[in-house]
């Protein structure tokens, strides 16, 4: 055995139900790619009596791989991290399309798609069933979607869940002036993300190679840089002021993250955080009126990474709420936050019943109209 096969954690193969795994064993589970962020890990530190000021990684990880788990424990990272992973994530990409009367179902038709250009060989995952196809959603063709379902098999990643499948979406459709595309990748797990983004940059580049696309044509993404401060601020906040015609409406903001930006003045209250706040997360109710987003002198100097809101929805005849978070996940974090995307994830729904699938589609386009006016408000020209 090599000394490198020496140093890797062993990974338990009983049953979880059997073993209660500690050390290096729960690496893996740790990992952001599996859902797990700080403040779930220091969550759960705080439940054994160990508080931890700071925000490292690193640190709070080694502090946690040092202890030993109750069973209730285990449990709650297994739950966060499911609860994490399982939740649709959301976001939209548009580009010209210069296809002229040809539906998307009908573009799709003269392309070829090869199942090593979506899942390339060394993956840690594959698909159920193989390559996704098509399906129409309106009655042009000029809506479709491709549904598949990932496998993970990863058993380092796996291990710590009982169920190792995961589900994405890819929804390919035309603007309301048919001279744009609007792409939408719903993906739960990393896997999926991976998968519906080459499906995405695939169908593209062959579609360039067809005409129904330019050459030149970049897809538009919303991105961090796409925004300064304060109108990425308003982006966000203007979520809570606009309406869909009484079907989607804003309740009441529970969650959110933020920090500080050091190379903007502070005013003279939160000027004790420079150098020594990374990131505030708040938790409860009607944060929608902290001062932060009430003052108009923090707007140029904070950066909100999500917010977590309730809404109320109106849908044939049924009537529920949701949660939704939205932001720039890992903006305050990141070394390239300059180019982190606007992400929305989908959260608990009410009163959808046997309708769920339809409700979350629903909620989600109602959401992305909302979200492409504020962005062409507050984009930077």
């Amino acid at each position: 055995m090599s000394q490198a096969e020496w140093m890797e954690p062993i990974v338990p193969k009983s049953s979880i139900d059997s073993i209660l795994p500690y050390g290096a064993i729960l690496r893996p589970l740790l990992n952001p790619s599996n859902g797990l962020g700080n403040s779930d890990i220091k969550k759960l530190l705080l439940k054994k009596g160990i508080f931890i000021g700071r925000n490292d990684k690193d640190v709070i990880s080694s502090i946690l791989l040092c202890s030993l788990l109750s069973p209730k424990e285990f449990e709650f990272l297994q739950e966060r991290q499911k609860s994490k992973e399982d939740k649709i994530k959301y976001k939209t990409d548009h580009i010209q399309w210069d296809g002229n009367n040809i539906t998307i179902d009908e573009a799709l038709e003269t392309i070829h798609i090869e199942e090593n250009q979506i899942t390339p060989e060394g993956t840690s995952y594959s698909l159920v069933g193989g390559l996704p196809a098509h399906t129409i959603e309106d009655n042009k063709g000029d809506e479709v979607h491709f549904d598949f379902t990932v496998i993970r098999t990863d058993v380092s990643k796996e291990w710590c869940r009982t169920d190792p499948t995961f589900p994405g979406k890819l929804i390919i459709k035309k603007g309301g002036d048919g001279k744009t595309l609007d792409i939408i990748t719903q993906h739960t797990s990393e896997e999926t993300k991976e998968i519906s983004e080459n499906l995405k940059n695939t169908i593209v580049s062959q579609f360039k190679l067809r005409q129904y696309i330019q050459p030149s044509a970049k897809l538009e993404t919303i991105s961090f840089s796409s925004f300064t401060n304060k109108n990425r601020l308003l982006l966000m906040l203007g979520f809570h002021d606009v309406t869909t015609a009484g079907t989607l409406v804003f309740k009441n903001v529970t969650g959110l993250e933020m920090g500080i930006d050091p190379t903007q003045p502070l005013p003279e209250k939160i000027n004790w955080m420079k150098d020594r706040v990374n990131q505030l997360i708040f938790s409860g109710k009607y944060l929608q009126k902290a001062e932060y987003f009430e003052l108009e002198e923090y707007h140029d100097c904070i950066i909100v990474e999500s917010i977590q809101a309730t809404f109320e929805y109106h849908f044939r005849g049924i009537k529920g709420t949701c949660e939704i978070e939205y932001g720039f996940p890992k903006c305050l974090s990141g070394r390239r936050k300059q180019e982190i995307e606007f992400q929305v994830n989908l959260g608990r729904i009410t009163k959808a019943d046997q309708s769920l699938k339809a409700v979350e589609q629903f909620i989600l386009a109602k959401f992305d109209q909302i979200k492409h006016e504020l962005y062409i408000k507050y984009k930077n020209p």
